[in-house]
């Protein structure tokens, strides 16, 4: 009796064991898994659709894949049922699964996702291919096709037109930079009421502009050039000091602005009077730089020849090798004059005031300024008026000739960022703010020649932050009204600072 009672326990305790092991087996079937979705196109015609089935659940699922021209989402029951929904498998073990479909539009963008039950539930994946048909015009006519996913400009067509991604350009990267206040980046404005006390130096070396009483606090204009903010000096009492700052024997100053008096109106000047100036003539609206050794060297009104006008915003520079000075008025040169301060002028830079009295104030608006304690070569310089004339919108006042006019500089290295921001929720976008890319011809001027038949199409999200710029040329430009000689009346709401 002992032993079948034994027995009997061993018989018991197994068969509550198998009952225990059946209860836990059923109660681990649970929802499939997805993994990320793909796709490939073998054909102009077809694509494969491609999925991975990461996790069955613990039972073999139904999968199907569900696609068509809209994303109707990852509701099992969507509110509107999808184009299409193909059965991979009824019985479908893990890893991958595919589809081959035809394409019924070339020219159409096609979303898929899949779909899996078992009796753990049913899943949608989260995932969302997109398939962009890789020929979307007869194939003998295709010129070219970028897309950004690789994180490059290669050319997918066949036609081997590959392109160059290309960062632009940026002042920083010349060498001797001591300042840089710039209207257009907000972070460096400190104002109450767009009254501002601190305007700060971009360069690094905290050369920053202040002005602690509130009546002589210049004034943040929104929208005051190209959509970008200005500083606007009122003429009278506005103006910034940046007391720490030396200018250099050596060095090179730029500035865009526009005057609204004449006057020796006073840009820039040395705290010290007398070492350098940089605003407007004696009697008139003209450029005028003028330097000395505590007192102005100058004949006559001292204003820079041939005289070029500051009643319309524009480019200023001045680029002294220590001995003269070369003023550029929009990147085209003035005569040389004497430039010579015997040595570094004393501490500190004003902005917008005669500091020796009443008066002289300037009356209008300051974009940016950017100093460097060398004299820059013609390429450096160039570059800095084609980085200027791009951001502030006044490409139409550089010289034809000017390596810019058509194009913004770009950087000797790098790449603009390329980014997830795209349509598709997958794949990769290039920004435009950051860069752009070039395509050459090999001088072949047929091969996109913007003919009644020629096309493009491009999916782009914003517009060009600079008036009448494109996003795809071909080296032209749009003429501004005022480059038109015929233009009697412009009214425009956009521009606040006529209203």
């Amino acid at each position: 009796m002992k032993s079948n009672r034994s027995l009997s326990l061993k018989l018991l305790t197994f068969l509550a064991l198998g009952t225990l092991s059946q209860a836990v087996h059923a109660q681990t079937i649970i929802p499939a898994g997805f993994g990320a979705m793909s796709v490939t196109q073998p054909s102009r015609e077809t694509a494969v659709l491609t999925g991975i089935l990461n996790s069955t659940g613990g039972q073999n699922p139904t999968v199907k894949i569900r696609w068509g021209d809209e994303d109707r989402g990852s509701a099992v029951t969507p509110s509107t049922a999808w184009d299409n929904e193909v059965t991979i498998s009824t019985n479908q073990a893990a890893g991958t699964f595919s589809t081959t479909i035809t394409i019924p539009k070339l020219e159409k963008v096609y979303y898929f996702r899949a779909i899996a039950s078992n009796s753990g539930g049913t899943v949608v994946s989260r995932s969302l291919g997109v398939l962009l048909p890789s020929a979307p015009v007869g194939v003998a006519n295709l010129k070219g096709r970028w897309n950004f996913d690789g994180e490059n400009a290669n050319d997918s067509s066949g036609t081997g037109r590959h392109g160059t991604a290309k960062k632009l350009f940026s002042p920083s990267e010349v060498s001797n930079m001591k300042l840089w206040l710039d209207a257009a980046d907000a972070s460096t404005i400190t104002h109450s009421s767009n009254a501002v006390s601190q305007w700060n130096d971009k360069s690094g070396n905290n050369y920053h502009a202040t002005q602690g009483t509130a009546a002589n606090q210049p004034t943040l204009t929104a929208s005051g050039l190209n959509g970008k903010s200005v500083l606007s000096f009122d003429g009278t009492a506005d103006h910034l000091v940046s007391s720490t700052f030396v200018l250099q024997n050596a060095h090179s100053i730029y500035a865009v602005a526009k005057s609204d008096a004449s006057g020796y109106r006073r840009l820039l000047e040395s705290n010290t009077y007398g070492y350098y100036f940089f605003g407007n003539g004696n009697g008139n609206n003209n450029f005028t730089t003028l330097y000395g050794t505590g007192s102005f060297q100058s004949t006559g009104t001292g204003t820079n020849t041939p005289a070029k006008s500051l009643t319309d915003p524009c480019i200023l520079v001045a680029v002294s090798d220590g001995t003269n000075v070369i003023p550029y008025h929009n990147g085209t040169a003035q005569d040389s004059r004497s430039s010579s301060m015997g040595g570094a002028a004393p501490a500190g830079i004003t902005i917008g005031k005669y500091v020796s009295g009443s008066g002289y104030n300037w009356d209008g608006h300051i974009a940016e300024i950017i100093i460097f304690n060398k004299n820059l070569s013609n390429t450096e310089r160039e570059q800095v008026e084609g980085y200027l004339a791009h951001k502030w919108g006044l490409t139409g006042a550089l010289a034809s000739a000017h390596p810019y006019k058509l194009g913004a500089p770009t950087s000797a290295s790098g790449s603009p960022e390329y980014i997830t921001d795209t349509p598709f929720g997958s794949g990769k976008a290039i920004d435009l703010a950051d860069g752009h890319v070039e395509v050459s011809t090999g001088e072949s001027e047929d091969t996109f020649d913007g003919g009644s038949a020629f096309s493009v199409s491009a999916w782009v999200k914003g517009w060009p932050g600079e008036s009448f710029a494109p996003f795809v040329s071909k080296g032209a430009k749009f003429n501004k009204p005022t480059e038109i000689a015929s233009l009697k009346l412009w009214l425009d709401a956009a521009d606040l600072t006529t209203m």
